[in-house]
C-alpha cells in the first residue's frame, strides 16, 4: 500500500501544514465560543438570582448577633472590590508579560515570539476570568440556598413583632421596611467580598510564584505575595466591621476562593508552567521558537536549527551533571 504525501514546489509537506491550519482554526473557533459563553454567564446568573428569593429563615428573639446597625458606607465597596479584584491581577499580568517580551533572549525570532507571548498571556487572563465567574456563581448559589441573616437584619427589616416581649423562635413575621435592601439581608453566608478577594489575590500569588524568576529577587516575590494575601484578608475582615457578615461567613468565603484557585491549578496542570523544557530559562515562551522562522538571514536552513539543537543538548547535559 502506497502513501502519497502532498508537497509544494519547495519539497515541503503541505498536507501537514494544512492539518496544522485546521487545528488552529478549530482552536480559535472553540475559544471564541467559550469567550461568548463566559461573557454572557455573569449577566444571566446575576439577573436570574434577582428573580429568585433567598431561603426565608426565622430568628430567635434574644439573638444579639443580628441586632447591629447598618452601615451604608462600607469600607470596601462593591465597585472597589471588582475594580481592584479584576484590574490588579490583569494589569499585573499584562505588565509582567510585556516586560518579559521586551527583555527576551537576544535572538531575532520576530513575529512568532510576539504571537506566542500574546497567546500565553491571553490564556492566563481567560482562565482567570473564568475562575472569577465560577467563584461568583458558587457564592451566589450558596447565599440563596442558606438564607442566613446578616448582623444588621433586625435594623433593616424592622419586623412587625414586639422584640421586647417575644420569646422563642420567630418564623411568622413581615418586614415593615420595603426597601430592596431587605432581600440582601438574607444573604450573609458566605461572604462574597471574601471569596472573590481571596480568589483574585491567590490567583495572583500563584502567577507571581511561577512567572517571576528568583533571579529578580526572592524577597520581592515574598513581599508581593504577602501584600496580595493581606489585601484579601483585610477585605474579608472589613465586612465584619461593617456589620455585613458574621465571622464564619468571612472564613468560609476566604476558604472558598482559595479552594477554587487550587482546583483550577489541579484541573489545568500547566496553568502557569510555561517552562516545560528548560526550568532555568527566564523567558521560556521564546525557547521553543525557531529564530529563523519568517526571516531571511542568508544562511542554510538546514544548518542553523542543527546548531541550535546541539547547543540545547549540551546545556541539558551540563545541567544533568
Amino acid at each position: 500500500m502506497q502513501t502519497y504525501i502532498e508537497t509544494g514546489s519547495d519539497g515541503r509537506n503541505t498536507s501537514g501544514a494544512k492539518m496544522s491550519l485546521m487545528k488552529k482554526v478549530l482552536c480559535v473557533g472553540t475559544n471564541t465560543v467559550a469567550v461568548l459563553i463566559v461573557s454572557l454567564w455573569l449577566p444571566i446568573v446575576s439577573y436570574g438570582m434577582r428573580l429568585l428569593s433567598p431561603v426565608r429563615r426565622g430568628f430567635w428573639c434574644d439573638d444579639e448577633t443580628i441586632r447591629y446597625p447598618f452601615s451604608r458606607h462600607g469600607t470596601v465597596s462593591t465597585g472597589m472590590l471588582f475594580g481592584c479584584g479584576i484590574g490588579i491581577p490583569i494589569g499585573f499580568i499584562l505588565l509582567n508579560e510585556m516586560i518579559r517580551y521586551a527583555f527576551r533572549r537576544p535572538y531575532p525570532c520576530g513575529t512568532p515570539c510576539m504571537k506566542l507571548q500574546i497567546t500565553t498571556t491571553g490564556r492566563v487572563i481567560g482562565i482567570f476570568m473564568f475562575g472569577s465567574l465560577l467563584t461568583l456563581t458558587i457564592t451566589d448559589i450558596m447565599k440563596m440556598s442558606s438564607g442566613r441573616l446578616r448582623p444588621c437584619f433586625l435594623y433593616m427589616c424592622r419586623p412587625n413583632v414586639n422584640l421586647a416581649n417575644c420569646t422563642g423562635f420567630i418564623t411568622d413575621y413581615e418586614c415593615e421596611n420595603k426597601s430592596p435592601w431587605v432581600a440582601e439581608m438574607r444573604k450573609s453566608f458566605p461572604s462574597g467580598h471574601a471569596s472573590f478577594a481571596m480568589y483574585s489575590m491567590m490567583f495572583l500569588v500563584l502567577y507571581i510564584e511561577k512567572r517571576i524568576p528568583f533571579s529578580v529577587g526572592y524577597l520581592s516575590k515574598i513581599i508581593l505575595q504577602s501584600v496580595c494575601l493581606i489585601l484579601a484578608v483585610f477585605t474579608g475582615l472589613s465586612r465584619t466591621v461593617d456589620h455585613m457578615h458574621h465571622w464564619e461567613d468571612v472564613v468560609v468565603g476566604l476558604l472558598l476562593g482559595a479552594v477554587i484557585v487550587f482546583a483550577l491549578k489541579q484541573t489545568i496542570p500547566r496553568l502557569f508552567d510555561f517552562n516545560n523544557d528548560n526550568k532555568d530559562a527566564l523567558y521560556s515562551p521564546m525557547d521553543n521558537v525557531n529564530p529563523d522562522i519568517g526571516l531571511n538571514v542568508g544562511k542554510s536552513s538546514s544548518q542553523e536549527p542543527t546548531n541550535i539543537q546541539g547547543s540545547r543538548m549540551s546545556n541539558y547535559r551540563q545541567r544533568s551533571v
